[in-house]
Formats: structure tokens, sequence, C-alpha cells
């Protein structure tokens, strides 16, 4: 299903073109008023959301898996549905943390295992993790994401800033998070 879709505050935005197609490919939806807010932030339930669109995955708002998730919540069937495909697991102690903003290394975690989820994931050589993470400040990035973000910059789903560093811990902005989202569906060539 598609719909014509544009918003206001992005004209000339790096990522307007990846933003009017998934949100024309109803995967993501701006924030009112006409406007999409592409420096604003991203929080983990925002991107299950996108998660779920982009694969057409669809879950019950009733979620027993994380204490945090209320069933009435607009991301409860979001949640389920990413949960139960097996591309989020929470943040411990039964918690998914749907307010907490997602940092670039979790985002890039998030999409290989959606990747891996359709059959695509990428392999990595001994050794390789080191070398595709060839960014600046690639000590930054946490040992747990190291091998899905390699993944990720081998499978053109991930790139870092102009100034060569990656950004593990930053949250993520809309339009990052809505170019990755592309980038995840050109590579399963989901146009």
């Amino acid at each position: 299903m598609q719909n014509k879709k544009t918003f206001s505050d992005i004209n000339g935005h790096w990522a307007q073109k990846e933003i009017e197609k998934m949100a024309n490919k109803l995967i993501v939806n701006g924030v009112g008023n006409g406007t999409f807010n592409p420096e604003g932030s991203v929080t983990r339930a925002q991107f299950a959301a996108m998660l779920a669109n982009s694969l057409g995955l669809r879950g019950k708002a009733a979620n027993h898996y994380f204490t945090d998730v209320a069933a009435d919540s607009w991301y409860a069937p979001y949640v389920d549905a990413v949960y139960k495909a097996g591309l989020v697991k929470g943040v411990g102690e039964g918690r998914f943390a749907p307010e907490q903003l997602i940092t670039r290394e979790e985002m890039a975690v998030l999409v290989m295992r959606a990747l891996k989820f359709t059959g695509q994931e990428p392999s990595l050589s001994s050794g390789e993790a080191e070398t595709l993470t060839g960014f600046a400040d690639k000590a930054a990035i946490s040992a747990w994401a190291k091998q899905d973000v390699a993944k990720a910059v081998k499978a053109g789903i991930v790139k870092g800033f102009t100034d060569g560093t990656f950004g593990a811990s930053q949250s993520s902005s809309r339009a990052q998070a809505v170019v990755m989202i592309t980038n995840l569906l050109n590579t399963i060539q989901f146009n």
C-alpha cells in the first residue's frame, strides 16, 4: 500500500528522498501538523514500530514479555511482533525500555537481526569485524554490537559520519533511523 506524503520540514534535507519513500509505503509517520522532525530523537518503541512496519510484522496488544510495555500502549503490538520475530530481547530484568532513546549501535544490531530474519545475513571472516569497523571511534563500539555493526557496514546498511566516526552510543535521529530502514529494505530488495 502506498500513499503520497511529504512533510513541510524535510525540503532539502539530506534524507528527504528516503523519508518520503518510507512515509509513502506507510512504514513511518510524521509527528503532526504536516511535519516529520527529521533531527528529532527516536525511542526504542518508535524504532520497533518502524521495524515491524518495514517487515510487515503484526503482533497483539497483550504483551507478557516485558514488564514495562503496557498492553494498552500504542507500541505494544509492534513490540510483540518484533519480539516474536526474535528481533528484540529487551534491556534486561524483563524490561524493554520503550521510551529510552535508541543508540546507533542498538539500531545496527536490530537491523542485522531483521536481515537474519529474512535469511540474508552476511557472514564475516575472522578479523573482518575489526577491518569493517574502521571508524575513528571503533573502540567505543560495544563488544556485544561489534559483529553486527561490521555486518551492517558490509551489507551497506550502516554508514558512518563524514568525520570518519560511527557514533555508537549517540541517539539516532529520525532521519538516520529511516535511512537505515531504507537501506535494510534495499538490501532485501523490497522496493
